[in-house]
C-alpha cells in the first residue's frame, strides 16, 4: 500500500534549521555491507542542504542506550534519528517519546516494520533524501507495563520462532531470513500453551488457553507482512488464537507473511484501548517478544496505546 493511500495525521509545518542528532549503528544489518564513514558524510550533507543542523555519530550497538540518553538530555537536540532495525527503533522511539523530541527513522534492518508503517523508503541513501526535506507528524505509540512498543508484544508462536531462530548464528540480512525460517520450523514442534487471564477495556475474554496472544500498536493491514497501515487510529490491535497442531501453526504463519492473517479462522482479530494480561505460574519458562526482542515474561502485562504522543520525521507528501 502507497503512502498516498495511508490516513497519517497532518502535518505540523516544516521547521527550519532543526538540530538533529542520527545515530548511525554500524552493526546493523544495512550497514554492515556499506562504508559507515562514507555514509554519515552522506547524511550529514543532505540534511545540510535541507537547512538543518545535523549531528551525525557511527556508533556500536553497546552504545546507543547511552547515546539516545545524551540526545534526550540535550536541550538544543530537536529531533533524535537512528538507522538501524527495529530492536534499535524501537529503543530510540521509547527515548523520544519520554523525553518529547521526534524521532527519525533510517530503516536498516531486516523487516523495517515501523518504518514501512510511515513510508519511508527501505533503500538507505532514498530514506536520507526523503528525511531531510520531511516533515514531523504525530502518531501512536503503545507501551506494556510502561515500556514502549512501536509494532507488536506478542507470547506464544511468534516468541518461540525468535528463540528457535538464536540457534542459526547468522552474519547478513539474508543469514538472518534463512536463520528465521528454519527457526520457524524448529518452533512448529514445540508450540507452547499460554495459560492466562485477558481483560480488554475490562471486558474478561473467556478463553484461559492460547497458542497466540499478540498486541499490536493499531492493526495490522492486510495484503502485507503484519505492519500497521495506519498510525494514527489510537487503538491497539488484538490477536488471540487457541493451541494449534504443528500443521496448523505453518498454515498461519504462512498466512501472516502473506497478508492473509484475517483470513484464518483460527485467528481472532479485536481493537481496544488498553489490555490486562495475567499469566498463570505454568507460563514461567514462556517468554514475551517486544518488537522482537526476546525477554521474560512478566506475571501481569499492562498494555495501551497512547495516542498521537509520539512525533515522527517521516517524508514529505504533499
Amino acid at each position: 500500500m502507497g503512502r498516498a493511500e495511508r490516513n497519517i495525521p497532518p502535518l505540523h509545518l516544516k521547521s527550519a534549521n532543526m538540530k538533529i542528532q542520527v545515530l548511525l549503528n554500524r552493526h546493523a544489518g544495512s550497514l554492515k555491507t556499506i562504508d559507515a564513514d562514507e555514509f554519515a558524510d552522506y547524511v550529514r550533507e543532505a540534511f545540510v542542504r535541507a537547512g538543518h543542523k545535523p549531528d551525525v555519530r557511527v556508533i556500536d550497538g553497546s552504545e546507543l542506550e547511552s547515546a539516545l540518553d545524551a540526545a534526550a538530555t540535550d536541550d538544543q537536540c530537536e529531533v533524535i534519528g537512528v538507522c538501524g532495525g527495529d530492536g534499535s527503533v524501537s529503543c530510540a522511539a521509547g527515548v523520544a517519546w519520554r523525553s518529547g523530541k521526534a524521532l527519525a527513522i533510517i530503516p536498516a534492518g531486516t523487516m523495517n516494520l515501523f518504518a514501512r508503517s510511515l513510508g519511508t523508503p527501505l533503500d538507505l541513501h532514498d530514506a536520507v533524501d526523503a528525511l531531510a526535506e520531511g516533515r514531523i507528524r504525530d502518531c501512536d505509540i503503545a507501551s506494556v507495563n510502561d515500556r514502549a512498543f512501536v509494532h507488536q508484544f506478542s507470547v506464544g508462536l511468534h516468541p518461540q520462532m525468535v528463540e528457535s531462530r538464536q540457534n542459526y548464528p547468522h552474519h547478513s540480512r539474508v543469514g538472518k531470513i534463512l536463520a528465521s525460517v528454519r527457526g520457524a520450523f524448529d518452533a512448529f514442534r514445540k508450540i507452547p500453551r499460554v495459560r492466562a487471564d485477558i481483560t480488554l477495556d475490562g471486558e474478561a475474554v473467556k478463553r484461559k488457553v492460547f497458542g497466540v496472544i499478540s498486541c499490536s500498536n493499531n492493526r495490522y493491514g492486510v495484503g502485507h507482512i503484519p505492519f500497521a497501515d495506519h498510525v494514527d487510529k489510537g487503538e491497539l490491535g488484538v490477536y488471540l488464537a487457541p493451541p494449534m497442531r504443528p500443521k496448523d501453526s505453518l498454515v498461519l504463519a504462512a498466512d501472516t507473511m502473506l497478508g492473509k492473517w484475517n483470513e484464518n479462522a483460527l485467528l481472532e482479530e479485536r481493537s481496544h484501548k488498553r489490555a490486562d494480561i495475567r499469566f498463570s505460574k505454568a507460563s514461567g519458562k514462556i517468554k514475551c517478544a517486544i518488537d522482537g526482542e526476546l525477554c521474560p515474561l512478566p506475571q501481569t502485562a499492562r498494555i495501551r496505546i497512547h495516542a498521537g504522543e509520539l512525533k515522527v520525521l517521516v517524508p514529505f507528501s504533499p
